[in-house]
């Protein structure tokens, strides 16, 4: 009936050693479920067993719960940390409990550590009879969540009534091989640039589009990258500019009224570790690299460093994610649940990774068939990294700080297509239902559309959304990054869409598009369309499309 999302913004594997984040997690997810401290007749912990989550945690609960006792059990003692699992299984198992009138024991539990006073159940756990509880994790990186459960009798709750937002588009960056920021990839964009070339940092079989940075210390001397992988610094500048540019500063009177939306199609490598677990003969891992393993590790570095700490959530659907992230934060706003998103996606690439699409056949011949669009290529593109990032709020919001309005989400959708998961994906029916219920919520039609942004792979994928652009809108312009930049599997679909907003915003003209058939690159482009549609189809199923005003 209720949840809720945090960030800790303290420290990249620690809690926050007060317990704030937890705290705020349980608080607002019994306010996102409307009821009471009086109505949670139990809370399942996060019950890691160290000591650092367990003091955090304790201090927590005897903050959420203050004069009133409330009983608590960890149920990992039966199970183990079960990791991106482990939040829904003990919510079943307390669920399971609840319907039982039975709080299960914290199996093992004697006496309490040093510096807590609160104890979890114990023993042979509570015959007890109960409508109603919370359970909670907290993740490395401070990356938070609660739930609130009841069963279908209870009646003490209220709907969250959702608000009448408009959503837009207040700031934009990125960084990709065509450089860092804005205008230094409007700029290369213009001049026809293409940052696809042999790759420098590592031993790779193939081009790509890898991204240069400069000394990180003067890209912004208040962020501390020490520690940070790639992939969390391509996103933490991205999303750190994308703030400056919609003028939105963060400080301690609005950080938890900030959202953070993280998209990735994978991590940063987990080479390191795993060599660390299984080629050394103490299989002592590599501790600095595990906690970058996990795929929510790097919207935990981007809120440490830009101490965003409101509702926290990361996406791993696959490719072109990143339109997803445009669709939820438009939720968030309406839930009530953060009054500004910063929404980013994030790629990096690496030796294993490319070595290992250049086993399955991903990785396409440059020096015989460039990077062009190319209907007969099953699976063949070339890669490319780099993060986007945009600001999302209320319309009157970003007018009363004078940011400047890049676009309005009018309304979005997602589907997702069955079948074959190694192959291209032609046949499904998902992107066309994505555009048509996109055009439904948003009350337009396919006429009204001026404009498509897309992410395409430079294979015959991307035949599904031209045969669907002629017979939906007929030849409108079709507008992407990704013959410049290569395919960043998250970040393109977020990148091409938010270069076009940037454009004509500006009044500079659109780039030429690099798709090397006459149809595509000479089509002419509206200086100011009113409405953009931005879709993304990709190998895997997945189907976004968000409708944009400008």
């Amino acid at each position: 009936i209720g949840h809720s999302t945090s960030g800790d913004a303290h420290h990249p594997t620690q809690p926050d050693p007060r317990g704030d984040g937890a705290y705020r997690t349980m608080r607002n997810a019994i306010l996102n479920a409307g009821v009471s401290i009086d109505d949670i007749a139990c809370i399942n912990a996060h019950g890691s067993g160290t000591s650092a989550n367990d003091k955090a945690e304790a201090k927590a609960i005897a903050k959420f719960c203050g004069e009133k006792t409330i009983p608590f059990t960890s149920t990992k003692s039966y199970t183990g940390h079960c990791m991106g699992a482990t939040g829904i299984i003990e919510a079943t198992c307390q669920l399971l409990s609840m319907n039982d009138n039975f709080i299960p024991p914290t199996l093992h539990f004697t006496t309490l550590r040093s510096g807590i006073d609160i104890a979890p159940v114990a023993d042979k756990g509570i015959e007890k009879e109960y409508d109603c509880f919370l359970s909670a994790n907290y993740a490395f990186a401070g990356n938070n969540a609660g739930i609130v459960v009841a069963k279908e009798r209870f009646e003490n709750y209220k709907e969250v009534a959702s608000q009448n937002v408009r959503a837009v588009i207040s700031g934009f960056s990125c960084v990709s091989s065509l450089g860092v920021g804005v205008e230094e990839n409007l700029n290369a964009l213009s001049n026809g640039i293409v940052g696809l070339k042999d790759v420098e940092r590592f031993d790779a079989p193939c081009k790509a589009g890898m991204v240069e940075l400069p000394p990180l210390r003067t890209i912004n001397r208040r962020i501390d990258f020490s520690g940070m992988n790639l992939i969390s610094a391509y996103a933490t500048i991205a999303s750190s500019q994308a703030l400056e540019n919609a003028k939105l500063k963060v400080q301690r009177n609005n950080t938890e009224n900030i959202g953070l939306i993280g998209t990735v199609s994978r991590g940063s490598s987990e080479e390191a570790h795993m060599l660390g677990v299984f080629a050394d003969s103490q299989r002592r891992g590599d501790i600095a690299c595990f906690s970058n393993v996990t795929a929510n590790s790097t919207a935990g570095w981007v809120s440490k460093a830009l101490e965003i700490k409101g509702a926290n959530i990361t996406f791993t659907s696959g490719h072109n994610s990143s339109l997803q992230a445009l669709e939820y934060a438009s939720m968030l706003l309406c839930e009530g649940d953060a009054k500004s998103i910063v929404a980013f996606a994030s790629d990096e690439l690496y030796a294993r990774q490319l070595k290992t699409y250049e086993r399955l056949g991903y990785l396409r011949d440059f020096k015989k068939l460039g990077f062009a669009l190319n209907y007969s290529s099953a699976l063949h593109t070339m890669f490319g990294e780099g993060a986007s990032a945009v600001v999302v709020e209320d319309l009157s919001s970003a007018q009363e700080r004078g940011a400047n309005v890049l676009g309005e989400i009018l309304s979005s959708a997602s589907t997702i297509d069955g079948g074959d998961f190694y192959d291209f994906n032609l046949l499904g029916n998902g992107l066309r239902k994505a555009i048509s219920l996109a055009l439904e919520r948003a009350n337009v039609s396919a006429s009204d559309i001026e404009v498509v942004s897309w992410s395409p792979r430079a294979t015959a994928q991307d035949a599904l959304v031209v045969n669907l652009r002629d017979e939906l809108f007929g030849r409108i312009p079709l507008v992407s990054t990704v013959f410049n930049t290569g395919y960043m599997e998250t970040s393109s679909a977020l990148h091409s869409v938010g270069c076009l907003l940037e454009c004509f915003n500006s009044g500079r003209k659109v780039w030429r598009q690099g798709v090397g058939i006459d149809l595509f690159d000479d089509t002419p482009i509206s200086a100011s369309p009113k409405l953009i549609l931005a879709v993304s189809s990709s190998i895997t199923g997945n189907c976004h499309a968000t409708v944009i005003a400008r």
